[in-house]
């Protein structure tokens, strides 16, 4: 059974998540504050912490640091509506994903179980599309040679287009397939990481070297041709 941390402090919408995801068969931890929240995730079997960010003692996105400092147990950030700049922040600073209020229990479970799926190790075979490699074994991506630093959701988006690599894969299984919806939401979320990938691969929308648009169908990933 999967043991979900949850860490907020408002004491009605955590016994109202905790009995909807006991519902749903996870065993919940909950914390209030973010400094016991530490201790239990360095000292408890956690699989995945919810964290909201409005905390008593530690702002949320600090304590999200330290988490991702100490431990790779993933993260889901709770928030309010944000804006893709601090969506990237959030990311960057560690998140595995973020889930805007209100949310649906459904909607949090597809989230819960689609960054489960990406955080499990799996047997894939290494990938070279011309100059690029994927190293699933080290998680590494290379470039010509050159360490590409690529944050989780950029290196699990890039995977899943290299083990498919020369065939078109739909925005909707894309975003089925790293967040377990395919909603509005879930399609700008895949921009911004298709966006901030290019970047890290020398390329743009325009300009595109390894990762082609099909209009109307999808994106794949191909060698260049020049």
């Amino acid at each position: 059974m999967v043991t979900v941390l949850l860490v907020e402090d408002d004491e009605a919408i955590s016994r109202s998540l905790t009995q909807s995801l006991n519902d749903l068969e996870y065993t919940v931890l909950a914390s209030k504050e973010g400094l016991p929240a530490i201790e239990m995730v360095l000292h408890r079997d956690v699989d995945l912490m919810l964290l909201d960010l409005g905390l008593p003692d530690i702002e949320g996105s600090t304590l999200l640091s330290v988490v991702r400092s100490l431990t790779a147990v993933p993260v889901i950030v709770v928030t309010a509506q944000v804006s893709q700049d601090e969506a990237v922040r959030l990311l960057n600073l560690g998140a595995d994903d973020y889930v805007t209020k209100p949310f649906s229990v459904s909607q949090l479970d597809a989230r819960i179980r689609a960054v489960l799926r990406r955080s499990s190790p799996a047997e894939v075979p290494s990938v070279t599309v011309g100059a690029l490699h994927i190293d699933p074994d080290r998680r590494r991506v290379t470039l010509d040679g050159e360490v590409v630093d690529l944050r989780n959701l950029e290196y699990q988006l890039l995977l899943l287009l290299a083990m498919n690599h020369g065939h078109v894969m739909s925005a909707a299984d894309l975003t089925q397939r790293l967040w377990g919806e395919s909603t509005a939401d879930a399609l700008s979320r895949l921009d911004t990481q298709l966006s901030s990938l290019r970047a890290k691969l020398g390329e743009s929308a325009r300009h595109p070297r390894y990762l082609q648009r099909v209009r109307g169908v999808g994106i794949r990933l191909v060698a260049p041709t020049s």
